[in-house]
């Protein structure tokens, strides 16, 4: 019989235990001289959901969210199966396809039987070329590491429904692009959107501006429970506020339960958490959601991750707890060799929604981003496939702000550009900071920020990308698709709505502060019949506190 895989080269398995969750293990790829970094090992695969066995393990991978060992059968509980499954005939005639596959494995002394497309097993695994060794007989072993709970819209890939996949193999079995078959319409490696290794910065990760990340605490993560949601319900049931969804490190929605918050002006501060409704494919995660796939896998391999340990897939999915906290290094002229040191730092994306809360807007938070704040595309895709499943399901988002950025090679360019796409035809619009290498985006093109441009093949209309100027000098990057840049009248910065302990104003640099007052005044503007020159102009009319708008195109 064949031996069963070793996956000690990709994230999920041994190799991750060697590693700091600050630099995983990775791998380059594309031009030396702009490469992109991806995941050893790991694809992300767009398929029909008829491929067969993938949507028996779907109802599975359900089953397995939750349970705290992943085993399936442990934690008790019996999962309705889902209405495209409950077509007897088709799960009679796929179960015996199984079993006579098993039976011609068997009968071949183990090999595989000649196939013209991949069966997926009921552990998550199949048998498949790459496009280079087919012809050649020689079959790799991959596994589904994380299949979307949403079917993609049909309007995302043009051959109809469709479902991501993020699949991993042993190493040793090579690289490549997967061989094609009736059920593959697209694939692309799995790419960190936030570079995961200072000082390098090669992507844009949501950090302040000028940082370099030297340590990463231990993740807090803390469930969102009943109790929760009592509370914010409690809040938001009489809030008329644009709802505004911010893809980050989560929000530290605790706060309250640990010590009473108060804002920089010295009031009582409580968050606004919009609550989304009940969707087709998605239970709980009603105040928002975690999609980090390495946040739901079982066993937890990173050290800094232990407190995932006791935690079910299902309870995790449903908390967007913001556990960013790190120690940076940040550029500064009049400190000690022009490096100050930063301790204990981050909740990016709690400082993100303090912004949207003080202003106006409801936030919906999704964590795509982890402790030590990176992502992958995988874990964006799945965060935006929520946000589409919300969207589709009646929530008002008006806007999403995107504070991050990374460079992709064009099969995972495209993924992203066609998920965005899906999310701003529901009418959704999307405020990108451009990132915070002073750097043109005309020669060196990061995304989602690109997609401002006015044209071109990944022009998209409803994306707005601003830059930031304080201290007299606009900060960030520049180019043809930086739309506005956000002016702030304070000092050192943006003003922050929660108090932070190492600026005596309490100012925020970087363009990923920018982005939340854009999208709080894009939020209160209402859209509909406007043409995207019309919308700007209504942005630069307003005054967000002590930020204002101008035009660059």
């Amino acid at each position: 019989m064949p031996q069963d895989p070793d996956y000690s080269d990709s994230d999920s398995k041994k190799r991750a235990a060697d590693n700091d969750i600050l630099t995983p293990p990775l791998r380059r790829i594309g031009d030396p001289k702009a490469p992109h970094r991806a995941v050893p090992n790991q694809k992300i695969v767009v398929v029909s959901p008829e491929l067969p066995g993938l949507q028996e393990y779907i109802e599975r991978q359900k089953r397995m969210d939750q349970s705290v060992t992943g085993n399936p059968d442990s934690s008790g509980q019996v999962i309705p199966r889902p209405p495209a499954l409950e077509n007897s005939a088709n799960n009679f005639f796929r179960s015996l396809a199984n079993l006579i596959e098993g039976w011609l494995r068997w009968l071949l002394g183990g090999k595989e039987p000649e196939t013209k497309q991949p069966v997926v097993r009921e552990d998550g695994s199949f048998a498949w070329f790459f496009d280079h060794d087919q012809g050649k007989n020689k079959k790799v072993q991959f596994r589904i590491v994380r299949a979307s709970e949403c079917f993609n819209d049909k309007r995302e890939h043009q051959q109809g429904a469709s479902v991501d996949v993020l699949l991993e193999w042993d190493g040793r079995d090579g690289q490549g692009e997967l061989a094609d078959f009736a059920q593959l319409y697209a694939q692309a490696e799995n790419h960190f959107i936030a570079n995961p290794h200072p000082p390098s910065h090669e992507t844009a990760p949501p950090i302040n501006a000028n940082a370099v990340i030297t340590k990463v605490y231990d993740s807090d993560f803390r469930v969102f429970e009943n109790s929760d949601g009592a509370h914010y319900s409690n809040s938001i049931e009489r809030a008329k506020d644009p709802i505004v969804a911010v893809m980050d490190t989560g929000l530290k929605y605790k706060w309250e339960s640990a010590e009473p918050l108060i804002d920089t002006e010295g009031n009582p501060f409580k968050f606004k958490i919009a609550r989304a409704p009940a969707d087709s494919c998605l239970s709980g995660a009603d105040f928002g959601y975690c999609s980090i796939v390495h946040y739901l896998q079982k066993p937890v391999f990173f050290q800094q991750l232990a407190v995932l340990t006791p935690l079910t897939a299902a309870q995790i999915k449903s908390s967007p707890y913001d556990d960013h906290k790190v120690d940076e290094e940040v550029e500064d002229e009049q400190a000690k060799g022009g490096i100050r040191q930063r301790r204990n730092v981050g909740r990016h994306g709690t400082l993100i929604t303090g912004i949207l809360n003080r202003n106006g807007c409801q936030v919906l938070p999704v964590k795509s981003f982890n402790c030590a704040a990176q992502g992958t595309l995988a874990d964006v895709l799945s965060g935006l496939n929520y946000l589409i499943a919300k969207k589709t399901a009646g929530m008002p988002i008006k806007v999403l702000n995107a504070s991050f950025g990374g460079r992709l090679d064009s099969n995972a360019l495209d993924l992203l550009y066609r998920k965005i796409k899906t999310l701003t035809d529901l009418g959704v619009w999307v405020v990108a900071s451009s990132g915070n290498e002073n750097i043109s985006l005309d020669g060196t093109s990061i995304y989602p920020a690109q997609f401002g441009v006015s044209e071109g093949t990944y022009s998209l209309e409803k994306v707005i990308t601003v830059n930031s100027f304080y201290d007299g000098s606009v900060q960030g990057n520049t180019g043809a698709a930086v739309s506005l840049t956000a002016k702030s009248g304070r000092l050192g910065g943006f003003p922050s709505a929660l108090p932070l302990t190492d600026s005596p104003n309490h100012t925020l640099q970087g363009t990923s502060f920018a982005a939340p007052y854009v999208a709080c005044a894009l939020a209160t503007i209402e859209t509909a019949g406007l043409s995207r020159q019309q919308v700007l102009d209504e942005i630069t009319a307003k005054t967000i506190g002590e930020v204002t708008f101008s035009r660059n195109t």
